[in-house]
């Protein structure tokens, strides 16, 4: 098959850009032909190779066949991937699947992304077969988006540096004041910098107390971006996905750090969490929302047990 050439994904950063990013993988699925008999499958992965944070991507006759799943392991064990997006048929199907394969391969199953080509391309563009080539990418593509958490700390800053930024909102001194660096700027100046000592004495990160971010591992900045929030000395903490992009060890280390500011700093904590484990592991209080609706409230044994929340999130019947 034959289909005009595909474009860069648009504003891609430099490869050699930024030394944070991302270790994806990308398997794409011919599903027999169901798919590559409309989808040019060969034309995407050479398209989605050239993207920055793709470290590896492949085609398979079946991305579920046993061979293709022990294949992906093996990836992410070989280039430590932090996240893989499967662009095969209908997520209700092999998401399970991937899951399993992640976590049994050491990544975070919540790491895993589905992207149904299937029936949003190959099944419903059967006579534009360069239209559905298209949108396979473009799906495939918001995939691999899917995968990303961005960590907003400053690269080239130190930890401290960056835990500092925290305790601008502390920040009493007027402008002439600091220009002068004036007795009150340096009483204060002293504090923040106990404060900021304190957050990372209770992390346990004084090894990397004077590493740039850029020279940190992911994991490590995921609980730098913590201490910066718990730097601004919270009464509430809100937190977003906290376990992305994180390995299993990883996630139960930042589940021990979360139930400690609760329990030592009376810190209360908001979260959003895909990752069950770390839901059980942390909530009092669970909330399922399905499309914006609320499914269930009330402990994590009694959402994760309702009817609806096994239909909305696992597909099975209950």
């Amino acid at each position: 098959m034959t289909t005009a050439p595909l474009p860069p994904r648009e504003g891609a950063p430099d490869p050699g850009a930024s030394p944070g990013r991302r270790r994806i993988g990308v398997y794409v699925c011919h599903c027999g032909g169901n798919i590559s008999d409309y989808v040019d499958v060969e034309q995407v992965v050479a398209a989605v190779k050239a993207d920055a944070d793709v470290v590896v991507a492949r085609d398979a006759m079946f991305t579920c066949s046993d061979a293709t799943q022990q294949e992906i392991a093996q990836d992410i064990a070989e280039h430590q991937l932090d996240g893989m997006v499967v662009a095969s048929c209908s997520p209700k199907l092999h998401t399970l699947t991937f899951r399993g394969v992640a976590r049994r391969a050491g990544l975070n199953p919540y790491e895993y992304t589905q992207v149904n080509i299937r029936e949003q391309c190959s099944w419903t563009h059967t006579d534009d077969h360069d239209g559905s080539t298209r949108k396979a990418l473009r799906l495939v593509r918001a995939g691999i988006a899917r995968t990303f958490q961005n960590i907003e700390l400053f690269a080239n800053a130190t930890l401290l540096q960056n835990l500092l930024i925290g305790r601008h909102c502390h920040a009493r001194a007027s402008f002439l004041a600091q220009l002068g660096f004036l007795p009150s700027v340096r009483r204060e100046e002293i504090t923040h910098r106990e404060k900021a000592e304190d957050v990372i004495a209770f992390l346990g990160l004084e090894r990397y107390r004077d590493t740039l971010i850029a020279n940190l591992p992911y994991g490590v900045r995921k609980v730098v971006e913590l201490g910066r929030a718990l730097c601004t000395e919270p009464k509430l903490l809100l937190l977003d996905e906290p376990s992305s992009g994180l390995n299993l060890e990883e996630t139960e280390v930042m589940g021990f750090w979360i139930e400690d500011i609760k329990k030592d700093l009376g810190i209360t904590v908001i979260m959003v969490e895909h990752d069950m484990n770390l839901v059980r592991q942390v909530s009092d209080r669970v909330m399922a929302l399905n499309y914006g609706r609320v499914m269930a409230m009330g402990t994590p044994a009694e959402v994760q047990s309702h009817p609806e929340v096994i239909r909305a999130y696992i597909g099975s019947e209950a």
